[in-house]
């Protein structure tokens, strides 16, 4: 899976797609690092953080995701599953997606 990563510091830096009330609170604090699977066909797209701490300034992520299931009723609009967490005074981050580890120490 093929996910996007944007590390926002100022509310210019958000992206289209995430541009929320909830989000702009969230910014005033600390840097905002966003996760989105993309653009997708219809709902039924999850992207959901399961656990997120810093450890020796890691941000360590684990997300779940799922796809709708083939047959399914979705609605048919384009959607962006994302997930966003502020930063703190994390240097890099980790991400282990459905129990799997896809970034180790990305720098942000």
């Amino acid at each position: 899976m093929d996910l996007k990563y944007h590390f926002v510091q100022s509310p210019e830096d958000v992206p289209e797609f995430a541009q929320t009330q909830a989000l702009f609170l969230e910014l005033k604090d600390s840097p905002i690092l966003i996760i989105s699977r993309g653009s997708k066909p219809t709902g039924g797209y999850l992207l959901k953080i399961i656990d997120a701490k810093i450890v020796n300034d890691d941000l360590k992520i684990s997300l779940i995701s799922s796809d709708p299931q083939p047959g399914s009723l979705n609605i048919q609009v384009i959607t962006y599953p994302y997930v966003y967490l502020k930063t703190g005074t994390a240097k890099t981050f980790s991400v282990k997606l459905n129990n799997r580890v896809i970034i180790a120490e990305k720098s942000l």
